[in-house]
């Protein structure tokens, strides 16, 4: 699905970021300052849930919530309270982003509306007794002054996640999420060809997304989401492609785990278990490198590949 930044401030009229008290579906405290009666805003939390509440689009989002409270906790346990979403290191986009201070008093939360070509990324955050909205620049280290960075909570799309855009890949170009490919022509910084020129040729690399409408349409770098640069399709040449899911199995399916998968259906994440049990398939990425996701009614399990599965 096609992603939005938020780049402005809510509109007062968003019920996502209204306190329940007045109307809205927000669970928060009041800001401070306040940015009209009623608002979450000025605190991050209160951005935070909100912006991860209307993306999931629900108003019952428990993002940050601790086991048995119907509001978010304070913004340094949020990474521990993930509440069947996945985590990880890598920035995505909508994820959202956790620190805290070194004695665990302090805490911030922010949301990834974009992640530019040299790892770095563009937050919206907002921050309590401070600003009611900005956009930031975080380096690609995650690092904050003062915080130590703690990972990013990755939210639950109600479709599939826009990192990378979503469409049918295999059909509009021959080169797929996924594939290995080397470089063979010169790319550029940035998806519509701006800043330096991306080198790399003949080294081995993997497309980790693809932006339809871009000038340099596909990204290429690490599974860990280190990029080397945004490439043509001429520029690329592929070694391996991805593996697909297969049509045997679907989403729905009763399967055992036979084999470990990985936390991500990218495979950049850590190693998924659950060996031996039983878990039903949610939802199936076709183009990735753990194309299901597996689970039960209690959470995500993993991702997994096809022969680390059993159908039953």
């Amino acid at each position: 699905m096609p992603f939005t930044p938020q780049l402005t401030v809510p509109a007062d009229t968003d019920p996502y970021f209204i306190r329940k008290a007045y109307g809205g579906y927000s669970p928060c405290i009041k800001g401070n300052p306040e940015k009209f009666p009623g608002s979450p805003l000025a605190n991050c939390v209160g951005y935070a849930w909100g912006i991860a509440a209307e993306r999931e689009g629900t108003p019952n989002c428990n993002i940050g919530f601790v086991s048995g409270t119907t509001w978010p906790t304070n913004a340094w346990y949020w990474i521990q309270n993930p509440n069947g979403r996945q985590t990880g290191s890598t920035p995505q986009l909508g994820a959202i982003a956790c620190w805290r201070n070194s004695d665990w008093t302090n805490g911030h939360v922010a949301s990834v509306e974009q992640i530019n070509a040299d790892g770095s990324w563009l937050a919206s955050e907002s921050g309590y007794n401070g600003y009611i909205f900005r956009t930031h620049t975080y380096p690609a280290d995650n690092s904050k002054p003062g915080f130590i960075f703690q990972g990013f909570i990755y939210l639950n799309w109600p479709e599939d996640p826009p990192l990378p855009p979503s469409g049918d890949t295999d059909v509009l170009y021959p080169i797929a999420l996924g594939d290995k490919v080397r470089i063979i022509g010169k790319g550029r910084a940035s998806v519509d060809g701006g800043g330096n020129i991306a080198y790399g040729i003949g080294w081995e690399r993997y497309v980790t997304a693809i932006y339809e409408d871009g000038a340099y349409p596909f990204r290429v770098g690490f599974k860990d989401g280190r990029t080397t640069g945004f490439y043509k399709a001429d520029a690329l040449e592929v070694i391996k492609k991805a593996e697909t899911a297969v049509a045997d199995l679907k989403v729905g399916d009763k399967v055992q785990i036979k084999k470990t998968g990985n936390a991500n259906s990218y495979g950049t994440g850590r190693k998924a278990y659950g060996l031996r049990w039983i878990r039903y398939i949610k939802r199936i990425y076709p183009l990735r490198e753990y194309p299901y996701m597996v689970g039960n009614s209690s959470g995500i399990t993993g991702f997994y590949k096809a022969d680390a599965l059993k159908k039953l």
